[in-house]
């Protein structure tokens, strides 16, 4: 019988919950999770769940980063304080007390009556100290050596109840951003962790790298910057790169390239005066009238925020109140409304992120490079072998 597990940390397991929610992942059998952005191991959040811990045969930590909740060294009497890093109180010795408050929290944690039942994953020192590796930051004598926290030193104080990382293999794959939110491959290595099966790092094979290749995808979106950055941290495998055209280059590009060109714009509300939205929009009209169907154009920034909006109330201000500044609109002048899934869709929703940064998923990237040949279904099913193929087999999932 599978284990009941109980996963805690921070707003990598609101992450995580969205992407099973969103169908981006599998779906764990008998997992709960509990997490909430920027929260302390040591936090009355975390705790609140420490009196259901007899319903779970594993309680397992994704352990934040040891600077979470440093606000509470100037006032603990704040709740709020428990939660995110105040980087005006970055310094060595309130690192060494924010390190000292973590340890003596793990310690209490695997010496009570649960410890038989508590687990920690290091994701947040792991990740951190091999960037620092990266980066030869904190060598000594030719050996890493932080002055305060060593992803050794702390898996062995625990090493009865911690699932071991390694900083010294190749990680770069596993994270997405400098809060080391997890990859599609990040999601992989933690289900194989969690359920003691043997991992390979895998690159995703999205296309042949001929595919790639032989579309013109171009722009000036953070949806380009996303691919390029992925290509390069070996989340996607290939070197193929798209190129980073601004709006005053794009005719000169459709001048020296022939055949179709898809075009991804920054344009949106939000971060465009009146009289600048209302110009690149007629500039790229005007290039579209003259190109005709060998321009298409996409609007990820303004199709990404409206995404967000639906999630929370306070995210309603996403929503532009000129209807001209909605993406419907601009959607429907560039002829492309029936290609971006509806809004408030589950796959709509599975295309974006969970926090403001309007940070595109892997299945958006498929998204953009199958949209122009394929139907949104066969798109669907193609996300679905690459859940089969690089979850295969895990231990309690289902896809």
């Amino acid at each position: 019988m599978e284990k009941k597990r109980l996963i805690l940390g921070p707003s990598h397991i609101m992450r995580w919950v969205q992407s099973i929610d969103c169908h981006l992942i599998p779906t764990p059998k008998n997992m709960n999770f509990h997490g909430r952005g920027g929260a302390s191991i040591w936090g009355d959040f975390i705790k609140s769940k420490s009196n259901d811990f007899s319903q779970y045969d594993e309680i397992l930590f994704i352990v934040g980063d040891f600077r979470f909740g440093n606000k509470s060294l100037v006032d603990s009497t704040l709740t709020r304080n428990q939660h995110g890093i105040a980087k005006e109180l970055i310094n060595d010795a309130n690192d060494r007390e924010m390190y000292q408050k973590v340890i003596d929290e793990l310690y209490l944690l695997s010496s009570s009556e649960n410890q038989s039942k508590i687990k920690f994953i290091f994701w947040d020192l792991a990740l951190r100290e091999f960037k620092n590796k990266q980066n030869r930051k904190y060598f000594k004598n030719g050996l890493y050596a932080h002055p305060i926290w060593n992803l050794g030193e702390v898996q062995s104080l625990f090493a009865e109840n911690t699932i071991l990382m390694d900083s010294d293999t190749n990680l770069d794959s596993l994270f997405i951003d400098g809060s080391n939110h997890p990859s599609f491959q990040g999601y992989v290595y933690l289900y194989y962790l969690i359920f003691g099966k043997k991992h390979h790092h895998l690159s995703l094979d999205l296309f042949p790298e001929h595919r790639l290749s032989e579309q013109k995808i171009i722009g000036d979106s953070t949806l380009i910057k996303h691919v390029n950055m992925f290509c390069e941290k070996g989340i996607l495998n290939t070197s193929y790169k798209l190129q980073n055209v601004k709006l005053f280059q794009l005719e000169d590009f459709l001048v020296k390239n022939q055949g179709a060109v898809t075009y991804v714009t920054n344009i949106r509300a939000s971060n465009e005066r009146e009289n600048d939205f209302y110009r690149r929009v007629k500039k790229l009209s005007d290039l579209k009238d003259k190109y005709g169907s060998r321009l298409q154009v996409l609007f990820w920034e303004a199709y990404a925020q409206e995404i967000i909006s639906t999630r929370e109330k306070s995210y309603s201000k996403f929503v532009p109140e000129n209807p001209f500044y909605k993406h419907n609109t601009l959607a429907s002048i560039f002829g492309t409304e029936s290609i971006y899934p509806k809004k408030e869709s589950l796959v709509g929703q599975s295309l974006v992120e969970l926090n403001v940064g309007l940070q595109p998923t892997i299945k958006s990237i498929l998204w953009l490079f199958m949209q122009r040949e394929h139907s949104l279904v066969e798109i669907e099913k193609r996300y679905t072998q690459l859940k089969q193929l690089y979850f295969g087999e895990v231990c309690g999932t289902t896809l």
